[in-house]
């Protein structure tokens, strides 16, 4: 018997240590595997992986915010995987532990987090349950994308994650998205969908735009009219823009269930009670995301200016902008400290933003009461009176234990040492450097960057992931009051939640990393090889982001002889399909698969696909075939541009609308730029003359503005910029022969920021400054 004992126990010594042989090592993790966004301040790949399955276990501490995110992760598991994880409080093997570690702060900060996964398990340590949630969210992006999924599709899936130690911490305390729901308005399930998106990328602030001229979309119960009336309103402006867009684009579609018949009359609309408030709320604190409620005042305050009568009028107009409230009626700031107190107590948030941005001031100045106001109060001007009933809100605020948030407009007339300055006009450089030299916080949201609902062409990702918050001329020293940035979606021409999902996604992604992600460990090229992994999640979630285009063509590209077609889709990962006979490409029309020559007239179009068959916008160019133009036998040796200079009121939205207008004056430009005598909206240009080519070239323009224009050279349209959006760039070719040759530039600004110019790109594709002397008139 004993001896049967030894046999037996020498037996299984043996064959453990061949089986412990014969295992295959744990396999490295590559680094390249590693598809966090926003990218980790340090990543160090480690081996093997651990495997998800029906005994893991979620370890949490006693802890009300762990607790919380432990029993979020797992109903999130429980969906993809059909197996619910227990949460327990003892430790245990093969799970998910999550620490609170209070000695961590100096290593991770108070958002900050440790992530390690082995074979073992998976441990998550950090000093708060926000760090914690970051840390979730990074597991979330390292397991399938089908965890976006329910379990019924995932029969097949294996959930393993790769042995990985990631040491993370956000740059900057403040990561917001903002969404205006005024212009167009979008449902409470919208709203927390995009919450979910703004999670997954580590977003911390939701700036919730509630009202403005066009809509009330908050419930304030001693005020009913706000919402009964003041939610509703008659087609727009805005309305027939997407109505016009839609006949090509559905994603233009105004959402036909918030139409409803009032008074005999459609009308669009809706808004949010109360009680749906505190449910988005508390959605969104669960995700670690507060919600920053705007309330704008004292312009684009219609609804309460048309509901109580508290403009200069009594009535509200309108006159380039909304009437704003009387700053010289006492019955307005009453109503504006009744609705803020309701505010105040239905929003945990320390902030309250306030607006107080494009403030038409005209009204103010033939105001008996608010020059009375100006008089008694020592005021220099309506400026200072804007700032006078800023600092006057803010100081309620400040007694409901709130701080104030304004537009940049705020410093005029004066800012207060306590606002928090939100920085929105690109143009207004200076705007920033003055807010921190006078000790502000800052936010950043500049139009350059940050105004998602500008159109996007195929340099838009990187652009917006070169966003820096902290600008350059920034001392060292004050550089800690820049908050951090946002980006901000307004939704004039953004009707429906196909459209909000394009606008916002992928650049949503970009800016995460651009205000999460060391300074030092951003890379663009990495970022790109990154990002087309995520598509697959994206398309698991349903969200219908913008895929992004190609370059390396024109919008019409003039060739002599032949012409080389070479077409890039600017990250790895998607796939181009082409046609040259005018139909639509689609997921099977012909690949490109390198560079190939033409030899004659023809219109391409292409369009990106990624793995799963989503395709990016049409690109459509021209490909000509052409002789050079001849030059003009004219005199013209004056230097510089004839300019028809216009002024107009708000409404504006093409170049064309100006054939019908007369000029404000003429004038004489040096190059192709808005003269800086100009004002800053509400303008057009003709510019026109000759452009002194000073050789036979196929030549490369480039015509950028703010809003619309367009470029006819020997009476041909070259370029078609028109309509309104951000500063935009669009180039095209011109076979031009030595000589003069007429030009003539359109352009339209209708509001906001104000730019034009026109470059020429060189045999490299840079763009240089087309020399003063080229442009010439009779």
């Amino acid at each position: 018997m004993f001896r049967f004992k030894i046999h037996t126990l020498v037996t299984l010594f043996f064959l453990s240590v061949l089986a412990v042989a014969c295992q295959a090592p744990e396999k490295p993790t590559e680094l390249s595997d590693i598809t966090i966004i926003p990218k980790p301040a340090q990543i160090v790949p480690g081996k093997g992986h651990f495997v998800i399955d029906a005994s893991t276990s979620i370890v949490a501490p006693n802890d009300k915010g762990a607790k919380l995110v432990a029993d979020m992760l797992a109903e999130k598991l429980a969906f993809a995987t059909g197996h619910k994880p227990k949460v327990v409080s003892e430790p245990s093997s093969k799970a998910i532990n999550l620490k609170i570690d209070k000695t961590l702060g100096e290593t991770v900060g108070p958002e900050g987090y440790k992530f390690t996964s082995t074979s073992g398990g998976i441990t998550i340590e950090a000093v708060s349950g926000a760090g914690l949630y970051y840390g979730t969210q990074t597991l979330r992006q390292l397991l399938p994308a089908q965890l976006e999924q329910a379990a019924s599709k995932n029969a097949e899936v294996k959930w393993t994650v790769p042995g990985v130690t990631v040491i993370d911490q956000p740059r900057f305390e403040y990561r917001g998205m903002h969404m205006d729901v005024s212009r167009h308005f979008f449902s409470k399930a919208y709203v927390k969908k995009f919450i979910d998106y703004m999670a997954l990328y580590k977003f911390n602030k939701f700036h919730f735009h509630l009202t403005d001229d066009q809509g009330w979309r908050l419930e304030i119960k001693q005020y009913p009219e706000l919402t009964e009336e003041g939610a509703y309103r008659i087609e727009s402006t805005h309305d027939v823009v997407c109505n016009e867009r839609a006949k090509e684009d559905e994603t233009f579609v105004i959402t036909k269930e918030l139409f409803t018949e009032r008074n005999g009359k459609t009308m669009y609309g809706g808004f949010y009670t109360q009680e749906d408030m505190k449910e988005m709320i508390a959605y969104a604190q669960a995700r670690n995301i507060t919600i920053i409620p705007e309330i704008d005042m004292p312009g684009h305050f219609k609804a309460a200016v048309d509901a109580y009568g508290v403009s200069c009028t009594g009535k509200g107009s309108w006159s380039g902008f909304s009437s704003p409230l009387c700053a010289g009626k006492e019955e307005a700031f009453t109503l504006v400290e009744n609705i803020l107190t309701e505010v105040c107590e239905l929003f945990p948030s320390e902030y309250i933003h306030i607006g107080a941005d494009e403030v038409n001031k005209s009204y103010w100045e033939k105001c008996p009461k608010c020059q009375k106001r100006i008089k008694e109060e020592k005021l220099e001007d309506e400026h200072e009176l804007q700032a006078y009933f800023v600092h006057r809100v803010e100081k309620f605020l400040n007694g409901k234990g709130k701080k104030m948030i304004g537009w940049d407009e705020i410093l005029e007339g004066g800012m207060s040492k306590t606002a928090t300055m939100m920085y929105w006009r690109g143009w207004v450089k200076d705007a920033p450097k003055k807010a921190v030299e006078q000790g502000n916080n800052v936010i950043m949201t500049p139009t350059s960057h940050c105004y998602f609902d500008y159109q996007q062409n195929a340099g838009s990702l990187e652009h917006v992931y070169g966003f820096d918050p902290v600008a350059e001329d920034i001392p060292a020293e004050a550089a800690k009051l820049i908050q951090g940035g946002q980006a901000n979606l307004w939704t004039e021409w953004i009707p429906s939640e196909d459209r909000m999902d394009y606008m916002a996604m992928p650049r949503m992604i970009a800016l995460a990393e651009a205000v999460w992600t060391p300074k030092s460990e951003k890379n663009w090229d990495d970022f790109a090889a990154r990002v087309t992994k995520h598509f697959d999640r994206l398309d698991v979630m349903d969200v219908h982001y913008r895929v992004p285009d190609m370059d390396g063509m024109y919008a019409n590209n003039v060739f002599i002889d032949k012409k080389t077609v070479k077409l890039n889709a600017s990250m790895k990962g998607l796939n181009i399909r082409y046609t040259v006979d005018g139909s639509e490409p689609t997921a099977k029309s012909k690949a490109y698969e390198g560079p190939f020559e033409v030899d004659k007239s023809m219109t391409l179009k292409a369009k990106v696909f990624t793995k799963m068959g989503r395709g990016s916008d049409t690109y459509t160019t021209i490909l000509s075939k052409e002789t050079y133009r001849k030059g003009d036998e004219v005199k013209a040796s004056k230097a510089g541009l004839d300019c028809a200079y216009y002024e107009y009121k708000e409404g504006i939205k093409t170049v064309d609308a100006l054939k019908d207008m007369k000029p404000k004056k003429n004038m004489t430009v040096a190059t192709i730029e808005v003269p800086e005598s100009a004002a800053k909206k509400n303008i057009g240009l003709v510019l026109t003359g000759y452009i002194k080519i000073p050789t036979d070239k196929v030549y490369t323009f480039r015509l950028r503005s703010d809003d619309g224009s367009k470029l006819y050279i020997g009476g041909k349209q070259i370029v078609d910029n028109d309509g309104p959006h951000g500063m935009k760039p669009l180039t095209a070719q011109a076979a031009l022969g030595a000589g003069l040759h007429p030009i003539r530039v359109e352009f339209y600004q209708g509001g906001g920021a104000s730019g034009l110019n026109l470059k020429v790109l060189d045999d490299n594709g840079e763009e240089i400054d087309i020399p003063a002397d080229w442009f010439v008139r009779k």
